[in-house]
């Protein structure tokens, strides 16, 4: 399973009783938490540390009902502690450096219902010296069907795919300034097949609309002009940014700025309300700033 596929099973409130997240890469990582965390109440989230507390501890709670929330999320983190060491390196992956997965399997033939369980495995990468001990990690937990692997970006993987998603955003934020309710639903609808977790897309706006306030109130009447006074400020502003902040100065007055804001302001409270509809908040946003 992909990052994505996971996170649109999130957004469709199918959520899987027991997840795996396999490697190193903490972007996603933390994209899925988010979002995972976002899924539940206030309140219903747990936290164990497989380093501290046994296998057997974290299924208890996992078996246990709440009083208080409907469902819950369990968020397990160093999943490599659930393999003890083997005296040497070399040792086989059958002999018995590892604890018995017996009850984890039987935990998923009768998973609780409402309960989302994530292993957070995150030690090892896919190649070199870690491919091995990553295999061993993997078979332990064989049962788990839901394995999201989470692999390295390489400078130009990340680099390609922040570009691609700043400039569909940004898009967004154009159509948005030209009061083009179609092509902003168009556009939402390509976020949200892509799998943007929409709550971070939601804060790029917050962002791009702020400093365009600024740089209205502060008179700057070129893209020259922002980079500079922004750099001035100790504010990151390259050349193509502050491009991007002139055509949304140029697209919004002050008070649709005012009022883009405030909007943000409310769809971000929506999108933590329990049980969010993160697409239907987004919707209603892009309703109400084309009105």
């Amino acid at each position: 399973m992909t990052p994505s596929q996971l996170l649109s099973r999130v957004r469709k409130r199918d959520l899987p009783p027991v997840v795996l997240l396999l490697g190193p890469e903490a972007y996603q990582r933390r994209r899925l938490k988010e979002a995972l965390m976002a899924a539940v109440a206030e309140g219903a989230v747990t936290e164990h540390d497989l380093g501290e507390v046994g296998l057997a501890e974290v299924l208890d709670d996992a078996r246990s009902l709440s009083l208080f929330a409907a469902e819950r999320l369990i968020w397990v983190v160093n999943a490599e502690a659930a393999l003890r060491r083997s005296r040497t390196e070399e040792e086989t992956e059958g002999e018995a450096g590892a604890i018995d997965a017996t009850p984890l399997a039987a935990y998923l033939r009768n998973p609780t219902p409402s309960v989302t369980l994530v292993f957070e495995a995150v030690r090892y990468d896919f190649e070199g010296d870690d491919k091995r001990k990553q295999e061993r990690v993997r078979k332990f937990f064989a049962a788990v069907r839901e394995v999201v692997e989470l692999r390295r970006y390489s400078a130009h993987e990340a680099r390609g795919e922040a570009q691609a998603r700043v400039t569909t955003i940004f898009a967004l934020v154009n159509a948005l300034g030209r009061r083009d309710r179609t092509r902003s639903l168009e556009i939402l609808d390509t976020l949200t097949k892509e799998g943007e977790y929409l709550p971070l897309a939601l804060a790029f706006l917050s962002t791009q609309f702020r400093l365009a306030l600024v740089a209205r109130e502060a008179g700057l009447k070129s893209s020259q002009q922002i980079q500079g006074h922004f750099s001035r400020l100790g504010v990151p502003m390259w050349g193509s940014r502050a491009e991007q902040v002139y055509q949304t100065v140029s697209n919004f007055s002050k008070p649709q700025l005012e009022t883009a804001l405030r909007l943000i302001f409310h769809a971000d409270r929506g999108l933590r309300d329990a049980p969010p509809d993160d697409r239907i908040v987004m919707e209603r946003f892009v309703l109400e700033l084309t009105t």
